[in-house]
């Protein structure tokens, strides 16, 4: 059994080494008598097999039938707790072993690892001594042996190991796993196997007793006893849960990211009588706006995930309370870490999730103390003159973000972050405005990608105006919608 640590032979005196062999040959044979003689004329123990009676019928109908007792076999076993027994120590032990009486079979035992040349000696040298049968028990031979399921009774007499025991153990802990699984597949559903769902749970220490006051706990913050999460999926181990989310920044052709830990964006459930944080506010609007001015192809989410592990969920409560309407998760909490020691990072670029691997480098680009919010304002003298498709994306489809491409260099002199208005383009009665929020300068066959998507290639022809080369240089300017009530005089 590979769950099995060896069993140590060699833990036990002599005399519970011959103990142990006898209880292990009680069923060996059918027996009518087993000796234990204490090594006289080198025999630890002796046996006797059931006598058996030959009868014969005789051919005349009026003569019994006749019955002739035949004594049972006599076998001898020899124990030797020695776990280094050679092709020479067993040839002795052989040949010095006598009887006065004819013996039929012969076992030795010892808790050694024979060679093939001692089985071959063994048997050599009980031929000589006229048995008939023979067997030689190594260490191999006896844990086989014990581990036989009807013998888990020897096992735990001898070792203090009992299989049964381990396997009922077993058995109540895959039970409880399979519990607590199907409970909450039946709070979030069962055919959510794809992570599509996403559910608010609290995670809890079940040895905390002051629930819900986070004030008892002057290191609450470093380390909570409670703490709100959102489940979003399975594995076969557990559930998975987001535990945090952050604007990130990634760059998958350098395994480079980024990522502002100080902001977290984890949709969780409005708190009853929490207060706003006008400060707090403030801080997301910088970090917010800082990330929107990103090149778009690196603006990424990182996610704190983890696995609540099924054999480490406690107590479900499903119903939750007033404070938090949600599933309650008990774990028994863990000093100085987290409630759920499972964790990875996981990037999202555009919808595509990549977990952080260890050949990921994290490279600064999120600042420490992010710039105030800049007052939007209109530049004047400027103006966007869009295609008929690129209008249509604005007003019709109402995107709030569009990419526009300058072939011809009419946009040389927009930079980013200014905000300019589209030509002869209203939405209910309002002029459209766009800001630059990154502008970059290559080549259409880098832009569209080796794999020259047409897709791409057709929008920037049809705001050029004309059919472009693949080597030609155009200015990319990425830009979002900004209506007219967040625009301030």
């Amino acid at each position: 059994m590979s769950t099995l640590n060896p069993i140590h032979f060699e833990d036990l005196e002599p005399h519970r080494f011959e103990d142990l062999v006898r209880h292990l040959i009680y069923d060996f044979r059918d027996w009518q008598n087993i000796e234990a003689i204490g090594r006289d004329e080198g025999i630890d123990i002796r046996a006797w097999e059931k006598a058996r009676i030959a009868t014969n019928q005789s051919d005349e109908k009026d003569e019994d039938e006749g019955e002739h007792v035949i004594d049972g076999n006599l076998w001898v076993i020899q124990c030797k707790r020695e776990s280094k027994l050679g092709p020479s120590g067993i040839k002795r032990i052989v040949s010095e072993f006598s009887s006065n009486q004819k013996v039929y079979g012969y076992i030795l035992v010892a808790p050694a690892d024979f060679s093939k040349k001692s089985h071959d000696i063994f048997r050599e040298e009980i031929r000589k001594k006229g048995i008939t049968e023979c067997y030689l028990w190594g260490k191999a031979a006896l844990e086989d042996i014990l581990l036989m399921p009807k013998n888990d009774h020897i096992l735990f007499a001898f070792f203090g190991i009992s299989l049964l025991v381990k396997r009922r153990t077993r058995v109540s802990e895959v039970r409880f796993r399979v519990n607590n699984k199907n409970k909450l597949f039946r709070i979030f559903g069962s055919n959510n196997f794809n992570n599509d769902f996403h559910a608010p749970i609290l995670i809890r220490d079940i040895a905390v007793t002051h629930y819900p006051f986070e004030e008892n706990y002057e290191d609450f913050k470093k380390r909570p006893r409670w703490e709100e999460f959102v489940a979003y999926g399975y594995q076969p181990e557990g559930l998975l849960v987001h535990m945090r989310r952050f604007y990130a920044h990634f760059d998958p052709d350098r395994e480079e990211y980024d990522y502002a830990q100080d902001l977290d964006l984890l949709n969780r459930m409005p708190r009853l009588y929490e207060k706003q944080d006008p400060k707090q506010h403030e801080h997301w609007e910088r970090v917010t706006d800082f990330w929107r001015h990103l090149p778009r192809r690196f603006q990424a989410y990182c996610e704190l995930d983890g696995v609540v592990e099924w054999q480490d969920i406690l107590l479900i409560d499903d119903k939750g309370d007033a404070l938090f309407e949600c599933p309650h998760i008990y774990v028994e909490g863990r000093d100085n870490d987290s409630l759920i020691p499972r964790q990875g990072l996981i990037l999202d670029l555009n919808r595509s999730r990549i977990r952080v691997e260890k050949s990921f480098v994290r490279k600064s680009i999120f600042p420490k103390k992010y710039p105030p919010i800049r007052k939007l304002a209109v530049t004047k003298g400027k103006m966007f003159t869009l295609d008929p498709d690129t209008k249509r994306l604005f007003t019709i489809h109402l995107a709030l973000e569009g990419t526009l491409f300058d072939v011809d260099k009419k946009y040389r002199s927009f930079k980013a972050r200014e905000i300019i208005q589209v030509s002869d383009v209203l939405i209910d009665n309002e002029p459209l405005y766009l800001e630059i929020t990154y502008r970059y300068m290559t080549t259409v066959n880098k832009y569209c990608g080796e794999t020259q998507d047409p897709i791409k290639k057709i929008s920037i022809e049809k705001q050029a105006g004309r059919k472009v080369n693949n080597n030609e240089k155009i200015d990319v300017l990425e830009c979002q919608r900004i209506s007219s009530w967040q625009l301030k005089d």
